[in-house]
């Protein structure tokens, strides 16, 4: 995903990697998806249209214009739908009018043209006609004739135009031209300050004030929280149900340490929880610091939004499952935080949990308008903060009545010497 969004091409094997190079030099970058097949043979172009249609690509629907005009051109028993079979005894000049229709059809983004050499017509002036028109789409034409036509063509040929030998190959460089056009036009995220977070740090981590300042900063749905001292806690009043979690800087993961209780219900419950969390981590050698309270939250779905600045990548954001089994569910998929709309739809899309929460067995979607636009905060906060070395999200809890709450962050920072 990371070098698709680069608009890197992957080439399966040579033949596709040099027809694709060949595409780029020799082709134009059409605008869209849908084609026209011509042909005076109906084998291939059902071999060609399936490669087409494994390409992601369509034939169009014809204009009734279009087809009023194939009417004056193909024979009776040809076919003037997509893809337009001219039968074996069309020559050049029915060829090349047939493929000047199709390019003034709106509905036509590129043609594939399809000769198997008849007794009765020689392909070069086939070929060499539909290499004569000026137009801005594309056209890519492939060739079955007899073995003598290739030398002539090399030697005689005003265009010099890639020929294909293979059905197939069409459809994969048009792919590969539409993906990489696809890629260079999307409207992605881009850095919009360049911003240096300092002060607040704990163990290089950002301490839990400088979290809400800059998730203020970008819209970002940060649950409401207090940080306590054991004695605050005997003195605050505080509404129930809660959460609490111990605090000490040289705790990461909390809830490996058992320092996490949920849903306590009442002041009494409360205090016995801090009890067994302070009487658990005595053993483990840690000294809680403070006391993080929350709202207690009743979970319906739990999230992850996570972002690193790769050496090699630049800054990455992922999205998947959340919670703690994360490590072992391994529902999670990465792209680069420059990102477009498509990108986010696919972050989600490729996951598990992206399908179940559009929903599933009966279940209302989640709001996805506003989960994409967490995903765009939180990507556009690690662009915008390059001496961010890592964070996550996680969990983001979308409730029973679908809102978005994130209840845990951590926030890595570099030191100022070491960002290039």
């Amino acid at each position: 995903n990371l070098l698709e969004q680069a608009g890197v091409i992957r080439a399966d094997n040579l033949n596709d990697l040099f027809n694709t190079a060949k595409g780029f030099d020799n082709f134009n970058l059409h605008a869209g998806n849908k084609g026209a097949v011509v042909t005076n043979a109906g084998g291939p172009a059902i071999i060609a249209v399936d490669k087409l249609e494994q390409c992601g690509l369509k034939l169009c629907v014809f204009s009734e214009e279009t087809r009023n005009a194939l009417k004056q051109i193909v024979h009776p028993e040809g076919s003037i739908n997509n893809p337009v079979d001219l039968l074996p005894g069309a020559d050049a000049a029915a060829y090349k009018k047939v493929v000047e229709i199709l390019l003034n059809d709106e509905n036509v983004d590129f043609i594939v043209s399809i000769f198997v050499e008849p007794v009765m017509v020689k392909p070069f002036d086939v070929i060499e006609g539909i290499n004569s028109i000026e137009t801005n789409k594309t056209i890519i034409q492939t060739a079955m004739p007899l073995p003598e036509f290739w030398q002539k063509y090399n030697d005689e040929s005003a265009y010099h135009t890639p020929i294909f030998k293979n059905l197939e190959d069409p459809a994969i460089v048009i792919r590969n031209l539409l993906s990489f056009k696809k890629s260079i036009e999307q409207k992605r995220l881009q850095k919009n300050i360049s911003l240096n977070l300092t002060g607040g740090l704990a163990n290089g981590f950002l301490d839990n004030d400088k979290i809400k300042e800059l998730f203020n900063k970008y819209d970002l749905p940060l649950v409401k929280d207090l940080i306590l001292s054991r004695e605050e806690i005997h003195s605050t009043k505080l509404v129930f149900p809660l959460v609490i979690k111990a605090i000490n800087k040289n705790i990461i993961h909390k809830s490996d340490l058992d320092c996490v209780r949920l849903n306590i219900r009442n002041k009494e419950e409360l205090l016995k929880n801090i009890n067994e969390i302070e009487e658990s981590l005595f053993q483990k050698g840690y000294v809680p610091e403070n006391y993080l309270v929350q709202p207690y939250i009743q979970t319906k779905h739990e999230l992850l939004i996570g972002g690193f600045n790769d050496p090699c990548f630049g800054p990455v954001i992922m999205f998947g499952t959340g919670g703690k089994y994360v490590e072992y569910l391994n529902d999670t998929k990465m792209a680069s935080a420059y990102l477009c709309d498509e990108d986010i739809n696919n972050l989600i899309d490729k996951t598990h949990i992206g399908k179940i929460i559009k929903g599933v067995r009966g279940e209302t979607s989640v709001d996805i308008v506003k989960l994409k636009d967490i995903i765009k905060g939180l990507a556009q906060m690690l662009l915008d903060n390059p001496n961010i070395k890592e964070f996550d999200s996680n969990p983001l809890i979308v409730d029973v009545n679908n809102n978005f709450y994130i209840v845990d962050v951590r926030i890595k920072i570099e030191n100022n010497n070491e960002i290039n």
